[in-house]
């Protein structure tokens, strides 16, 4: 009869012979071999936080968890309870929100998944959350994928979250376990587990930059959605990640200030217009717009003679 390896052996063998060479699994067990000297045979006592060091992370992460709800709320409907689980980690890993089957609670806790487990890669070794935070892209682990033969029988994708300075929050993880695990759709679990994490970031942003104009542009960019927070002098005060990547913005830069239509004229290859002639324009046109056409009523707004409204109306071309 053949021996059946270990999947302790199975992991040293294929970073000896380099097999999977290139791919995020390969890559992230060769960090935990050579850069965190993990024995895949040895797997570590699970670190769990107590009450009062999980109530701390909670207490930092609360605006993301609160932006978070409504997208987590469609991504449990979107996957269920039976055999799923979602977590909501912060940047180290620690999952601080949980939804799931109650009656598996105990199962859950046995592997791991629930609040306040440490799921860092450096400490768990190759696995959804962990990896998906230092790789900081969307990844699907699979059970033999895992670093460590304890997670063989869960399957998870996770995708990292950004905050609304386009910093690195955490990770949103969705899991299938037991006999869920073998049934789990990778390529639908990726595409479902980045759009939530995506979500998850647009809320954050608004709701963090609620007082101020938010511009969303519809520019592909792999790094999140692009937006742009600007006060009402057309002035950038915050911008996401997907923003920063696409025009090539930074803390510094906007401290500094950054007009918001020069960063879309640019973007769109375009000369913008400046100068004083053109904010009379401008502010001139929503005066008519706000008061419906009405000149009088529009000279009366801007603080100006009915003759001197008529004028630069028809100075500027501008349409009734």
């Amino acid at each position: 009869m053949a021996v059946v390896p270990s999947h302790a052996e199975y992991v040293r063998s294929v970073l000896t012979s380099g097999a999977i060479a290139g791919s995020p699994v390969a890559t992230s067990w060769q960090r935990c071999a050579e850069q965190y000297r993990l024995d895949p045979a040895t797997p570590p006592r699970m670190r769990r936080l107590s009450d009062a060091e999980l109530g701390e992370l909670e207490q930092g992460m609360e605006p993301i968890l609160r932006s978070a709800g409504p997208a987590l709320e469609r991504l449990q409907r979107a996957t269920g309870n039976r055999g799923v689980c979602q977590l909501l980690t912060n940047a180290e890993g620690i999952p601080l929100h949980w939804s799931g089957a109650e009656c598996d609670q105990g199962e859950l806790q046995a592997w791991g998944l629930c609040r306040g487990v440490d799921w860092s890669e450096v400490h768990n070794g190759t696995n959804g959350i962990g990896t998906s935070l230092i790789e900081r892209r969307a990844l699907v682990v699979r059970q033999d994928q895992h670093y460590y033969a304890r997670a063989l029988a869960i399957t998870c994708a996770s995708a990292p979250v950004y905050d609304h300075d386009g910093a690195l929050a955490g990770a949103l993880n969705v899991t299938f376990y037991g006999i869920a695990s073998n049934m789990a759709p990778a390529g639908l679990l990726l595409s479902t587990i980045t759009d939530a994490a995506r979500q998850i970031e647009i809320d954050h942003f608004h709701r963090h930059f609620r007082h101020a104009s938010v511009i969303s542009l519809p520019w592909p960019a792999r790094c999140g959605a692009v937006l742009l927070a600007v006060d009402r002098d057309n002035v950038v005060i915050g911008a996401s990640r997907g923003a920063r990547h696409v025009l090539g913005l930074c803390d510094a830069a906007i401290r500094q200030g950054v007009v918001a239509s020069d960063c879309l004229d640019a973007l769109n290859g375009a000369e913008g217009e400046d100068g004083l002639a053109h904010a009379e324009r401008g502010a001139i046109r929503r005066a008519l717009l706000r008061e419906r056409g009405n000149v009088t009523a529009t000279s009366r707004r801007l603080g100006i003679s009915l003759a001197t409204a008529k004028r630069k109306i028809c100075s500027h071309a501008i349409r009734r």
